[in-house]
């Protein structure tokens, strides 16, 4: 009898480490690949324009903007699909830049997506 209670119990303790929640362990997904697109370049400033993309975890995307590897701007709270732009002023004419916008869930997972373009001159 005590074999069979212990076998019993043997069983149970296999079941409920077997069964136990590993969410903490699922490995984190990115945010989905997006575009930005540079437009309306001037002398001295340009836009940036992209579509806010998804998380395939379902997690809240953010986007950080950057240039020549200085951040400018953060964006939150923005809903899929929706159209997200930015006007980037205060630069050189005549001038080369490039950039990264990253967007980030809530886990630490990163997408980037680059632009570059020249400044106009007078």
């Amino acid at each position: 009898m005590k074999k069979l209670i212990l076998s019993f119990m043997a069983i149970g303790l296999f079941l409920v480490i077997s069964c136990g929640s590993d969410d903490e362990s699922d490995p984190n997904i990115a945010p989905d690949s997006f575009t930005v697109s540079v437009s309306n370049v001037e002398v001295d400033q340009f836009d940036l324009i992209w579509i806010a993309t998804t998380d395939p975890d379902g997690d809240d995307v953010s986007y950080d903007v950057y240039l020549e590897g200085t951040l400018v701007t953060t964006s939150t709270g923005e809903v899929a699909g929706t159209t997200i732009g930015f006007t980037i002023t205060g630069l050189t004419e005549a001038t080369a830049y490039s950039g990264v916008v990253t967007a980030k869930d809530g886990k630490g997972g990163t997408r980037d997506a680059s632009y570059s373009l020249t400044t106009l001159s007078q």
